[in-house]
């Protein structure tokens, strides 16, 4: 019998020690789902500005302790557009009670759909209207239950949100961003709360007794900001032990602050320091409480004008969370091409933050890893033999690039954001490397040319910085061509089954996220045929996965996945398959005649290893 499973959930031991990939595979898919709405949106614009002319502002009120906040977002009408009509972008939030009314508290017509608020047809004589609705905090939505996060908390001495999930932001013409001011003219915030409160938010100073903010002509990126940005409200001192960030504690932490989280807070803010060229000194960071009723962990929001997260951290992929945190505060607020939010530039973007929160795991004092269980994250050499396994194996899956970027499964967001881009950004420090010996010099570059909002030309800008490597870079970003070990990369240090180990978790893995969505991608444990025998068949039917050249260049790399790969292309040859780059094989390779070969020339082979 075949011992192909047809659906698995991951192995927890396989993963419960290194960062989880399971919560920012949500975070990941929930960032995806609002940049291709966003996309989907400016692409679906007019071509003619035919815009709204109005200004905006958000009254926020809450009774402490209770389940709810009320945001009325206020509309003051300069000029309608011809279909005489607002919209407004939801971001990822989730309203209740919504309700649209002028001043006198007359209905005003709206629709809801999945992305957008549109307000309309509006009479031409209202001049002031109020979209009203009601947000939940700390509440972790069907997408969030199987994690111990939560976004934001209502409690009777503290509130702290982010503001794309509760705030409504305008929707403007593509063709008009560069000049979104001329549309909406002003926005303000005032948040009603008690009198002896403080606040931290975006566009104010820190604990000002003032309690609201108004931008005249604001651009995408306040905008931007304010919806990624944490919004907190509650009691807070600030920690003298930051000299270059202003960090403020939460009052309402009763039992202290483990000395192990700071000591990780003040590793990756030198760390990210290091790797930006510059200090992180006008984003201010809060840090919070845990959730007192489970203890579980309060994302208030990550951005370029205020962060906040629970300090009190608890288990390894806590660490990740905080190390993302001080990277996002660090990147979104020193560079801000709106572009490299979005599809096509996702690799860029999220490749980034993956590689270098990755990395920041193994600078963690041993103390912290044993404390904490965190491994050393996956070496480059690790994610290379992964790369080349899947690349190899399952082209027609896995081989993802740019042009996928919006509409990937989430097993292959997973591979192109876990494996391939983190690879591409190493292969572009390595060419500056070379050219102008600059480490990290992707980073560096990217915060002096990418310092404002007006949309980064990319191609022009890897051309620049990749110089005579620009073709060969553009390749292996495209999936044109592999990337190559260019760091001359030897995995066969480590003993044939922990590479078998590393593949099988991520085979499992990637078929439970196939399968979940409806894919198919069965699982079946890897093994390693007995070599003498198996080689010699390889010799006799003359198999083979590739050119001669990447097969060469495949088994300088990894003996083991050269004789992996072999062993995948003798399985399609008994499907009459001689190239396994052709899309969709495994449905081939899983029917029942062609498992029962596979099986008896397995089982007349021999296994050297087998982890079923």
């Amino acid at each position: 019998m075949s011992k192909v499973r047809q659906k698995k959930p991951p192995k927890k031991e396989k993963h419960d020690k290194r960062f989880s990939k399971k919560f920012f595979i949500i975070l990941s898919v929930c960032l995806l789902v609002a940049v291709a709405v966003v996309l989907v949106i400016w692409i679906g614009g007019n071509n003619q500005a035919d815009q709204s002319k109005y200004s905006i502002g958000y009254v926020v009120e809450t009774n402490p302790g209770g389940e709810s906040m009320n945001v009325d977002v206020t509309l003051d009408i300069a000029k309608l557009n011809e279909k005489r009509t607002i919209e407004l972008y939801k971001g990822l939030l989730t309203a209740q009670w919504l309700e649209c009314v002028d001043d006198a508290g007359n209905e005003i017509p709206y629709s809801d759909t999945t992305d957008l608020i549109s307000i309309g047809p509006i009479d031409e004589n209202i001049k002031k209207l109020h979209f009203k609705y009601d947000v939940y905090l700390g509440k972790t939505g069907e997408e969030w239950e199987d994690t111990s996060y939560i976004q934001g908390c209502l409690f009777e001495d503290l509130v702290t949100f982010s503001g794309e999930y509760a705030l409504l932001t305008p929707y403007v013409d593509p063709d008009v961003l560069d000049s979104m001011g001329n549309y909406v003219t002003r926005a303000s915030f005032e948040f009603h709360y008690p009198e002896d409160w403080q606040s931290i938010l975006p566009y104010q100073k820190p604990l000002d007794e003032q309690r609201s903010f108004t931008k005249n002509k604001p651009d995408w990126d306040f905008f931007n900001s304010i919806s990624k940005s944490a919004f907190c409200f509650g009691k807070f001192e600030q920690n003298q032990n930051f000299q270059d960030t202003m960090v403020f504690v939460d009052k309402g932490i009763t039992d202290g602050i483990s000395e192990y989280p700071m000591e990780a807070l003040t590793t990756f803010l030198e760390y990210y320091t290091t790797i930006f060229g510059e200090p992180l000194d006008d984003v201010p960071i809060v840090l919070l409480r845990n959730r007192p009723s489970d203890d579980c962990v309060i994302v208030g929001g990550i951005g370029s004008g205020s962060s906040a997260l629970s300090i009190n951290l608890r288990m390894a992929d806590d660490f990740r969370v905080l190390s993302n945190m001080v990277y996002h505060s660090f990147f979104d607020s020193k560079v801000k091409s709106r572009n490299l939010r979005y599809a096509t530039n996702n690799w860029l973007y999220d490749g980034l933050s993956e590689y270098y929160v990755g990395i920041s795991a193994g600078i963690l004092s041993d103390t912290i890893k044993d404390e904490y269980g965190i491994d050393s994250p996956a070496s480059m050499p690790e994610r290379y033999l992964e790369y080349l396994y899947f690349s190899l194996k399952e082209p027609g899956l896995l081989a993802v690039s740019p042009s996928d970027e919006m509409s990937m499964y989430s097993a292959q967001q997973e591979f192109y954001m876990g494996v391939k881009a983190p690879l591409l950004v190493d292969a572009i420090n390595y060419s500056i490397e070379q050219q102008d010996e600059i480490p990290d010099g992707l980073i560096k570059a990217l915060v002096e040319k990418g310092s404002n909002s007006k949309p980064l030309d990319v191609e022009k800008f890897l051309q620049e910085i990749c110089g005579p490597d620009y073709e060969a870079i553009t390749n292996y970003v495209s999936g044109r061509a592999l990337i190559p070990n260019y760091r001359d990369y030897n995995i066969d240090a480590l003993p044939a089954e922990q590479i078998l180990n590393i593949l099988d978790a991520d085979e499992e893995f990637y078929s439970y996220l196939f399968i979940e969505e409806g894919a198919y991608y069965p699982y079946e444990a890897l093994y390693l045929l007995n070599e003498e025998p198996f080689m010699a068949e390889v010799a006799k039917r003359g198999i083979h996965y590739n050119t001669t050249e990447i097969q060469n260049e495949v088994k300088g790399f990894s003996s083991v996945l050269d004789r992996l790969l072999l062993q995948y292309a003798m399985w399609a040859s008994l499907a009459d398959i001689d190239d396994i780059t052709q899309p969709n094989i495994i449905r081939k390779l899983t029917e029942e005649d062609v498992t029962k070969q596979w099986d008896e020339l397995r089982q007349e082979i021999g296994y050297e290893i087998d982890l079923s």
